[in-house]
């Protein structure tokens, strides 16, 4: 699911990919300190809250992976 980047959106130390409303090219930033960013696409500039990012999807285990065969 796509969120807004909005004024709380942090990228964390893996970065975080934002996608273009323009052209829906992916980009990854490891910061959210800027007003607009150019696309590497299609060159357009776009303001901040216009991009869109994905929350990863937590890995789900196996919940009997941690118990160790006797």
């Amino acid at each position: 699911m796509l969120y807004y980047v909005n004024k709380s959106t942090r990228s964390g130390s893996q970065g975080k990919r934002i996608r273009c409303p323009r052209c829906g090219e992916w980009k990854r930033v490891w910061a959210f300190d800027w007003d607009w960013t150019r696309c590497p696409a299609c060159q357009e500039v776009v303001q901040k809250f216009d991009w869109r990012y994905e929350e990863p999807r937590p890995v789900k285990q196996d919940h009997k992976s941690h118990l160790k065969e006797v």
